[in-house]
């Protein structure tokens, strides 16, 4: 909220980039305090800016963090802000500012001109159509769907997507655009890289990823990486089990076993996998064979 680098960013942070992040944002708020502590103790009216700002900072961390949530943040920091502001200015208000007035003092007076008052304002066309540049992964590829015309009482079942994030937007903007909806939507193996499929039943799939399942951004928002998935779990859900085979490493399922309700061939699901930049049919493999589908990357 009151400095840098945007919130945005913390879904592309691994390992020790992320704790160097960690650590500024430490420093940062210390510093913040020394900057602004003695407005806010001296001044009621800082005092509300600060507890709204604080009220509402627990709200936007359910979820992965994001500059479009830092909204109601952003009241109580622009008051907070314009105060110091007006009287670092008007050298009212003694230390109020944090500094006494000097070369140190104007250290927090530049830095929060440069972020506020030149890079802000330079970044803000590029927040505002950061939505639009995902448009090629959600909206157009869903537009060019074909699925049949009984789809709103069937199972879609994607066997692979780019991003989980974006699939699951599918039953919404379909309803949005005035076509039948899937009833349950599936998406088996989300994520770059390689999939092996191999049909091993009749109603039952086991799909390998030598990158495992959630390596890729926004999957955290299903998955803490804090709660790891263990081999020999079992998820049920509507006509489906899940059994974890294999991990990684770290804790990431890598081989994973799907058993259907109904045989895979069973006119109440409908297949499709992400090929070309668009969601085509998926052809279900006979039993004891097996089908790679590769999805090159999609993020830097």
């Amino acid at each position: 909220q009151f400095g840098f680098p945007p919130s945005s960013i913390a879904i592309f942070l691994h390992g020790g980039v992320k704790t160097a992040i960690w650590l500024w944002a430490i420093v940062f708020l210390a510093l913040l305090g020394v900057v602004l502590g003695p407005m806010i103790a001296r001044d009621r009216t800082a005092r509300f800016w600060t507890l709204g700002t604080l009220l509402s900072v627990p709200l936007i961390c359910t979820t992965i963090p994001h500059s479009r949530l830092l909204m109601f943040t952003g009241f109580g920091g622009m008051g907070l802000l314009g105060m110091w502001f007006e009287r670092y200015l008007s050298g009212t208000g003694g230390g109020s500012t944090g500094f006494p007035r000097g070369a140190v003092s104007r250290l927090p007076y530049v830095f929060f001109i440069a972020v506020h008052g030149v890079i802000a304002p330079l970044t803000l066309p590029l927040n505002a159509v950061g939505a639009a540049m995902s448009e090629e992964l959600v909206q157009e590829p869903i537009s060019r769907m074909k699925l049949s015309e009984g789809v709103s009482g069937k199972t879609l079942v994607l066997v692979n997507a780019p991003v989980f994030f974006y699939a699951q937007l599918i039953p919404t903007i379909l309803e949005y655009q005035g076509r039948p909806s899937p009833g349950t939507i599936r998406v088996l193996a989300p994520g770059e890289g390689t999939a092996r499929i191999t049909r091993v039943s009749a109603d039952a799939l086991l799909i390998r990823r030598e990158d495992g399942w959630l390596h890729t951004p926004f999957d955290n928002v299903f998955r803490d990486v804090d709660s790891p998935i263990r081999v020999g779990e079992i998820i049920e859900i509507e006509g489906m089990t899940v059994g974890i085979r294999e991990t990684t490493p770290d804790g990431r399922p890598s081989e994973v076993f799907f058993r259907f309700s109904v045989p895979l061939e069973d006119s109440s699901l409908e297949w499709m996998k992400w090929e070309n930049g668009d969601y085509v049919p998926f052809s279900v493999p006979p039993p004891d064979s097996t089908v790679t589908l590769t999805i090159p990357p999609v993020f830097f």
